[in-house]
């Protein structure tokens, strides 16, 4: 009998506060969900963003790449963008794939506040 792996439910609470956004997730991020991932987080929509991986069980490689184009959009936009929490599983799979130091990654809670209120960096033409 072939392996089927269940999809494991994800949900995406999107907090504005300011000029901070902060999206926590649960779930899974993977191929099957990413793009609505992506889409909820839109680090557009604000200075900064905050994503909170403390409740991400799973994260395959199309969800790494997800959060490595989040980032990327937010520096494009000129936005903040700063992960928040990994879960042991997704602290392991970001030093694995040597990308724990791309990230800016917050692990305790004076980090998130220290994050969230700091100046905004002026912006550049």
């Amino acid at each position: 009998m072939p392996f089927v792996k269940r999809k494991v439910p994800t949900t995406v609470e999107v907090i504005d506060e300011g000029t901070t956004r902060t999206c926590q997730i649960r779930g899974a991020i993977e191929a099957w969900n990413c793009a609505d991932v992506v889409r909820q987080i839109d680090p557009g929509a604000s200075p900064r963003t905050l994503v909170d991986l403390a409740g991400v069980r799973e994260l395959d490689s199309t969800g790494l790449g997800a959060l490595l184009d989040i980032h990327q959009r937010a520096v494009n936009q000129g936005a903040q963008l700063a992960i928040s929490n990994p879960s042991p599983a997704v602290r392991r799979l970001l030093e694995t794939t040597r990308l724990l130091n791309y990230f800016l990654v917050l692990d305790n809670p004076d980090a998130v506040a220290e994050f969230k209120a700091a100046p905004m960096a002026p912006a550049v033409p």
